[in-house]
């Protein structure tokens, strides 16, 4: 654990990083519309390689924060906002991991997140909910096989009696037995990966797994491979505005 003058250390350093990543991100997006009025366009989407790097970095900050400095009864409830799970969380996190997909010579339309409508809007955390599919979808590349072809995500919403539900499938290697029971512990990594060094330090889906405790969801492995399969519990009561919740409990 980290004392607290290293927490005000870290708090501050993340605070200068965001600033930089914001104002980059926000450049990029001037120039691309900039580009569009004057009907000008460059060889090669250098813009887009920008906005999708600085939004990978942002992610990684946000890793960061999650792990070392919001405290597990982080209050989630003040950053509530009306959320369409599929337009300000799922498509977003796809755009955040566009530079693991060209690492990797994957094409993002192998990505498949298309009907959402067995889930309302719901009032919850976005930054916190894009924050566990942008590392689910990064194992998602990280263990995948090296044929491009082979690669791919399928992501499907439902709806149960008490809950909503987000799976999430990838045909790569799998969850091994020795890690499954794991999985969602700080520190916990497979033994094998496809890539010949595999970043991380397997943290990822404890973070994922520790923001959805907190937003009152479940994180679980439903299958552990061909395809491996993940899925993501919502509470139904996010289905309803803050006073609205207040007012039904």
């Amino acid at each position: 654990m980290l004392s607290e003058d290293e927490k005000i250390v870290l708090r501050r350093l993340i605070h200068e990083m965001k600033t930089p990543l914001v104002a980059i991100r926000g450049s990029a997006q001037v120039a691309a519309e900039e580009l569009k009025d004057n009907e000008r366009a460059l060889r090669y989407d250098y813009l887009g390689d920008i906005s999708s790097w600085t939004e990978l970095l942002m992610r990684l900050v946000s890793n960061a924060e999650y792990l070392f400095l919001r405290p597990p009864d982080f209050n989630h409830e003040a950053h509530v906002t009306r959320v369409l799970l599929l337009k300000d969380v799922f498509k977003p996190a796809i755009t955040s991991v566009t530079p693991f997909l060209k690492e990797r010579g994957f094409s993002s339309s192998r990505i498949r997140a298309d009907d959402f409508s067995a889930i309302p809007p719901l009032y919850a955390d976005a930054v916190g909910m894009r924050q566990v599919v942008f590392n689910l979808l990064s194992n998602c590349i990280k263990y995948a096989h090296d044929d491009p072809h082979a690669f791919r995500v399928q992501i499907d919403a439902s709806r149960t009696r008490n809950t909503f539900q987000v799976t999430i499938q990838d045909w790569g290697i799998g969850i091994g037995e020795d890690v499954l029971p794991h999985i969602f512990e700080e520190g916990a990594r497979g033994e094998q990966a496809a890539l010949p060094n595999p970043s991380g330090h397997g943290i990822g889906l404890f973070v994922a797994s520790q923001i959805m405790q907190a937003l009152g969801g479940s994180l679980q492995v439903t299958k552990s491979g061909q395809p491996t399969e993940i899925t993501l519990s919502f509470p139904e009561r996010l289905a309803f505005a803050r006073n609205q919740r207040r007012g039904n409990e």
